[in-house]
């Protein structure tokens, strides 16, 4: 504030003074929020600035509030908030090296053209997204980005992957946008999150937080889009409600972590985003304490990625790692040093894992499709019989990836979020299959 007043910054505004505001908080580590990278006008900068510091207004004290208003008043500003959406591509310098790139209101930017012309993406208009770019980085996690999409009535979310400097288009799902309300994509900087926003009523916004993560498999992408938190916050009353998913961060508007008689809820609900219609998150702290994970049968865990052993002992034969999220049944549980074993069986594999590895909260499996028909093995050996066979377009999940072979459940109908236990199971050759590019294998929207 002190070289603001120096500086003139507010008292003489032009671009200049607004990126030399910019500079400055950067240099003193502030986390500078969207709505200042946004801001066009004195008013708007000045509240902005102060939420890059303190965070939204609902957790503001009032010493604060006062601290704010006489600053104001020093300028002879009026507060000024900035619009929902701002129809425009815009790039910013996010900390060092990084580049953010916010697009809304149907426009987005030229670099997006190729990967926007993929067929699937035919008819659909572009709506808002925001793209973060590492200048210096080499390799895999060179960029990453969200758009969301709208036609008739629909609404699907893509996930965008930057490589060698090609945006490339991959499918998150309709599951993972509110089908109605007026939404924005935009990027949290004090978590580093990407944002789906919502504008609930004039002074209420809801977000999901969320990270895009990938990685190539040959020449394809499997993606996830991690669900991380879900924040509510009303601006003109205070009210504010925070839920974790899979991360346990602090509120953006609580500085300090709340007491642990009155943690913030964690709840199990998938952790990738689009699996599962995003409407049957619970969005209150009520129904998020008593909410349990979705479709779990009796007397089923979860695999953490865990190798199935041929008996108690990390020295005994192992079939290879269970995939994270593989269910497995509790069969009876054993002694071991230190921890104890569980008795499982996946399909017609039988033996055991540590309990420490097994969990109730899923992560998606990956999931194949067969590129032609296919013999499902009951082995990898050369004379092993077949299972079945499997016509092409069959979609499956992966439990263990051995190599060349891949151990897999096909389910008895269509692909869901879960594996199936009580769908067929065997082995394919993995270059007879390729990986969809969604945890789900959902197609692409019509």
């Amino acid at each position: 504030l002190k070289k603001m007043r120096d500086k003139h910054w507010l008292s003489d505004w032009r671009e200049e003074t607004k990126t030399a505001l910019l500079d400055a908080c950067h240099e003193n580590t502030v986390r500078i929020s969207t709505e200042l990278y946004l801001a066009e006008t004195p008013a708007q900068t000045l509240q902005y600035f102060f939420e890059s510091c303190y965070g939204p207004t609902a957790g503001w004290t009032d010493a604060l509030w006062e601290l704010r208003d006489s600053v104001f008043a020093e300028y002879s500003l009026i507060p000024e908030e900035m619009p929902f959406h701002v129809p425009s591509v815009r790039r910013f310098n996010l900390m060092k090296n990084y580049t953010l790139t916010l697009f809304d209101g149907g426009e987005y930017p030229e670099e997006l053209t190729e990967a926007f012309s993929d067929p699937h993406l035919a008819g659909w208009a572009c709506q808002s997204g925001a793209l973060r770019l590492d200048e210096s980085a080499r390799g895999e996690r060179a960029g990453d980005g969200l758009a969301a999409f709208e036609k008739n009535g629909k609404r699907q979310l893509v996930q965008l992957i930057s490589q060698e400097g090609q945006w490339v288009a991959c499918p998150i799902g309709t599951n993972a946008l509110y089908p109605a309300g007026d939404y924005r994509i935009i990027f949290d900087t004090q978590h580093l999150y990407f944002a789906i926003q919502y504008r609930l009523r004039d002074d209420e916004t809801a977000a999901f937080y969320v990270t895009p993560e990938h990685v190539r498999n040959e020449k394809e992408y499997q993606i996830r889009c991690k669900f991380c938190n879900y924040e509510r916050v009303n601006q003109k009353t205070g009210e504010a409600v925070w839920i974790g998913v899979n991360d346990r961060d602090m509120p953006t508007w609580q500085k300090e972590q709340a007491p642990d008689d009155q943690p913030y809820p964690v709840v199990q609900f998938p952790d990738s985003l689009g699996v599962m219609p995003i409407t049957e998150f619970p969005t209150t702290l009520e129904a998020a304490r008593q909410y349990t994970y979705p479709g779990i049968p009796e007397g089923y865990a979860f695999s953490l990625g865990v190798n199935l052993r041929a008996q108690r002992s990390s020295r005994s034969k192992t079939y290879g790692e269970l995939k994270p999220g593989t269910l497995l049944p509790t069969l009876e549980r054993l002694p071991g040093d230190p921890n104890e074993w569980i008795h499982t069986k996946v399909g017609f594999l039988e033996g055991f894992v540590v309990d420490t590895y097994v969990q109730l909260r899923a992560s998606a499996l990956p999931a194949v499709e067969t590129q032609k028909e296919i013999p499902l093995k009951k082995g990898m050996g050369l004379f092993d019989g077949t299972v079945q066979t499997l016509p092409a377009g069959t979609k499956m999940h992966v439990i263990i990836d051995n190599g060349d072979w891949l151990y897999v459940d096909v389910p008895r109908g269509d692909i869901e979020y879960l594996m199936d236990v009580e769908g067929t199971f065997g082995y394919v050759r993995k270059a007879d299959v390729r990986f969809l590019p969604t945890p789900a294998g959902v197609d692409w929207a019509d």
